[in-house]
């Protein structure tokens, strides 16, 4: 068995907040995923959802080919806007046994809720949003929908209500989700 770190990121480097080990453990072992369910994390930090996840469903056993090609190719989505993250997410879920990691560097913020299709929606969206406060405005001039505050139903800038609210835009119906 590979040894644990007690978090999944490191303060102020790559996420705004930590994520204990333990906790993010417990939030999937509740959700409970399933093979072939397609899980998403947003803002992922260091992946450390998506990481817990796919060590739950591997330690299932029993798995056929096709349960394994289902890991490693259609199981496992996410975000990320800070650079250092990014990378360190792609590391860690490569480090973890996901050989091509879904990952797609952007602000997950930008995207307005009203244009996400159905396709485009997971069964399982898994998130801690960040918790550092409100967003930063910048001096220069920005494009509409860049920082993504119009996109959302209620004008804020509070990270953590348009995480939450961005999180549950891109969970199904009658998918589950956990932040």
């Amino acid at each position: 068995m590979k040894p644990r770190s007690k978090t999944w990121a490191t303060p102020g480097a790559t996420a705004a907040s930590i994520n204990p080990a333990p906790l993010i453990r417990a939030i999937v072992q509740v959700v409970q995923p399933r093979i072939g369910e397609r899980i998403y994390e947003g803002a992922c930090g260091s992946a450390g959802f998506l990481c817990e996840s796919f060590d739950y469903l591997k330690a299932k056993g029993n798995l056929t080919t096709k349960d394994l090609t289902t890991l490693q190719t259609r199981a496992f989505f996410n975000k990320e806007k800070k650079s250092l993250a990014y990378v360190i997410a792609i590391m860690h879920m490569i480090l973890h046994g996901i050989e091509a990691p879904n990952i797609i560097h952007t602000n997950t913020l930008s995207e307005n809720l009203a244009d996400i299709q159905e396709k485009e929606r997971y069964e399982i969206v898994l998130a801690n949003p960040p918790f550092d406060g409100k967003k930063r405005k910048k001096r220069k001039k920005r494009k509409k929908g860049k920082e993504g505050k119009e996109n959302f139903p209620i004008r804020t800038g509070e990270i953590a209500f348009l995480s939450s609210s961005t999180s549950s835009g891109f969970s199904r119906r009658a998918g589950a989700a956990a932040s």
